[in-house]
């Protein structure tokens, strides 16, 4: 699922629609190649300030 915040990212051409939009998409994979085992995943862009290496509730 995609989630769009409609608010544009700072300091990108405004010319690469895929990257002008703040935007998450998140999800459950059953597994591939590099990852044989079901996940859930989560993406953020741009990343903000405190995402990776968060601790999850």
């Amino acid at each position: 699922m995609y989630w769009f915040s409609g608010r544009l990212v700072h300091n990108i051409d405004t010319n690469d629609e895929n990257q002008t939009d703040e935007q998450m998409s998140f999800g459950f994979s059953t597994g591939d190649k590099k990852i044989p085992r079901p996940y859930f995943y989560a993406i953020a862009y741009p990343t903000p300030h405190g995402f990776i290496g968060s601790t999850l509730p």
